[in-house]
């Protein structure tokens, strides 16, 4: 017996912006690490929260807010920042949003959109700069 399931495109895109943003997230907090000796208790500490949320919240495990990605961000002294891509910088590639956004590696996509948009590239939708 086998089962099939249907994600819709707006779930799968949802779901991969949400990847995107832990990774993001935990990118910037490793280089911090690197960098400062900055840890996930000095985070929880400046947060005034628990070890344990912060390391789920990198972790992916956590659900993300805005409230709770502005807290991070203020906690590892950066700034949010959110852009939209209009649907006809992508359909340069004449494909859907959805199709665009669910194919190939992420390395193809920043390749894609560099050569074909003018704008900042489709796959850096959430970046974390320092403030």
């Amino acid at each position: 017996m086998s089962f099939k399931i249907n994600i819709s495109g707006k779930r799968k895109v949802f779901a991969n912006l949400l990847a995107e943003l832990h990774e993001e997230l935990y990118d910037i907090y490793q280089k911090r690490n690197e960098e400062t000796g900055l840890t996930k208790a000095d985070i929880a500490e400046r947060l005034e929260v628990h070890r344990s949320l912060i390391t789920k919240k990198f972790g992916g495990t956590s659900n993300l807010t805005l409230e709770s990605v502005a807290y991070l961000a203020w906690a590892l002294d950066c700034k949010p920042r959110v852009e939209l891509i209009p649907l006809e910088d992508l359909n340069n590639n004449r494909k859907t949003y959805t199709e665009y956004y669910l194919s190939g590696s992420k390395e193809d996509k920043i390749t894609r959109t560099t050569s074909t948009s003018s704008t900042t590239t489709f796959f850096n939708t959430v970046n974390l700069k320092r403030a």
